[in-house]
């Protein structure tokens, strides 16, 4: 019987134990889950409370930039690399820029990587005729510029506007000439990034001076013709803050010369910085605020359209003319005029010179209200130089049947003959012309232009000379 009871409170302690145990060991992994849950919930709130105020530093709930995140993601760049070439967005904008081959490779074997992706592209955007800026194709950026510097402070009839073909770049602006008062910096058009600063004052390397700024979204600026700079590598700057001083221009003015290049759009001109993946040179009167292109466009009808377009008189610099009156005009690439003269064609079967031959023709199409004709435009230029004048400049009829054009200006007549072959990538142009009638047929005299690239006349004429450069050799 005492055996009995003894058995029995050894089984009830060895239960009283057992429970004390599994307490113990229920309140200790408790007790961790707590602490784990503790820890991740505050590493969260950390690091929500962090992205918060990074935030607010860098802009993005402000009104500056609408309907765009601004280039705060774009600041980890800064700490990443490629390999061993180059440790930050900004050095990695400047060692490509002087390397283009080696981070070339370096891409095609990291084609992923943040420095080397090629953003999705944009929807293609029919062209809308007689409107002062286009609108944006679906896709491109959606960073929102202001203006530089305020209107009043602007001779409208000083802009070059984007697509313009003046005498000087009878290829196509795909930037913008712009004058301001020299009396305060010209700003920054966004908020952004700066990558990259190259000043008459202290030149670093034998290129333009110019400022190279990041917006976020794929949209970069470029600041030309630049005197001094107010601002560094790395700095991160916002929308109206003093950027620099441009070249003297004339009394009282100085430069502005500006480009704006958007990695969605493939539409235009390649921008010349090929560590850029993707982007193409479009016009910032496009991408400006809403309000501010609303003043900008209401000030140019008023200052430029109903002052000197509507007179219809052929305008010579930067003024602009009726078959080109607009802020934002076409180049006229020849890929979108197939089976037509219209485009602009660059001399190759002899070396550019002053020697009565146009280098560079252009046949335009009449895209605007203000003027139903179509002009042709030929210039003289020499190769590598700064040195530009007019050959003839007129209206232009073709009989595509026949394979004749005429060519008409304020003296002479033209009479030619073309031969258009397309079969290639890059279209070419025979042509041949004299003022009393038809030839009938080509001579020793006929000259013969291939189409312009997508790319800057001074690049695709310099990989004329250096094919070895061109990458599409590669």
């Amino acid at each position: 019987m005492l055996l009995i009871k003894v058995k029995k409170i050894i089984w009830i302690v060895g239960i009283l134990i057992f429970i004390l145990i599994a307490g113990f060991i229920a309140y200790k992994i408790t007790k961790q889950q707590i602490e784990q849950i503790t820890k991740r919930e505050v590493e969260r709130i950390t690091k929500e409370k962090t992205e918060e105020i990074t935030q607010q530093i860098l802009g993005e709930k402000t009104a500056e930039i609408v309907e765009s995140k601004g280039p705060e993601q774009d600041i980890a760049r800064q700490d990443q690399s490629m390999g061993n070439l180059c440790t930050s967005l900004s050095g990695c904008f400047v060692f490509c820029k002087n390397n283009v081959g080696r981070c070339s490779n370096f891409c095609k074997t990291n084609p992923k990587h943040e420095l080397c992706a090629l953003p999705e592209a944009a929807k293609t955007q029919e062209w809308v005729k007689d409107v002062i800026t286009q609108p944006l194709p679906e896709g491109a950026s959606k960073v929102r510029l202001v203006f530089y510097t305020p209107l009043d402070t602007i001779p409208l009839t000083e802009i070059g506007a984007y697509g313009a073909h003046p005498v000087g770049h009878a290829e196509g602006l795909d930037h913008e000439w712009i004058a301001i008062s020299n009396t305060k910096p010209f700003t920054s058009w966004a908020d952004g990034i700066v990558v990259y600063v190259n000043t008459i004052e202290n030149r670093i390397q034998d290129d333009t001076p110019s400022i190279v700024i990041y917006y976020g979204d794929g949209l970069w600026g470029e600041h030309m013709h630049v005197q001094k700079s107010l601002v560094q590598p790395g700095d991160i700057i916002k929308a109206g803050d003093p950027v620099g001083y441009g070249e003297k221009y004339a009394p009282g003015y100085q430069f502005a010369e500006f480009n704006v290049a958007d990695q969605h759009r493939r539409d235009s001109v390649g921008y010349w910085y090929k560590f850029v993946k993707g982007a193409t040179l479009v016009s910032p009167f496009d991408y400006l605020q809403e309000d501010v292109k609303l003043q900008l466009t209401e000030k140019w009808k008023k200052d430029i359209i109903d002052t000197y377009v509507l007179r219809g008189e052929e305008t010579f610099g930067v003024v602009p003319t009726p078959w080109e009156p607009y802020l934002t005009n076409p180049i006229l690439f020849h890929q979108e005029n197939k089976g037509t003269l219209i485009g602009e064609w660059f001399l190759r079967s002899k070396p550019w010179t002053h020697d009565n031959v146009p280098d560079i023709v252009i046949f335009f199409t009449n895209n605007t209200k203000y003027y139903n004709k179509q002009r042709v435009v030929g210039v003289e230029e020499v190769l590598g130089k700064d040195s530009t004048k007019p050959a003839f400049s007129g209206v232009w009829e073709a009989d595509y049947q026949n394979n004749r054009f005429i060519i008409t200006t304020h003296d002479v007549t033209y009479y030619g003959i073309f031969e258009l072959d397309e079969s290639a990538p890059q279209a070419q142009l025979k042509i041949e012309y004299r003022q009393d009638s038809y030839p009938t047929g080509f001579s020793e005299q006929a000259f013969i232009y291939t189409e312009r690239e997508r790319i800057s006349k001074g690049e695709e004429t310099y990989y004329w000379q250096h094919p070895e450069d061109d990458p599409k050799n590669w």
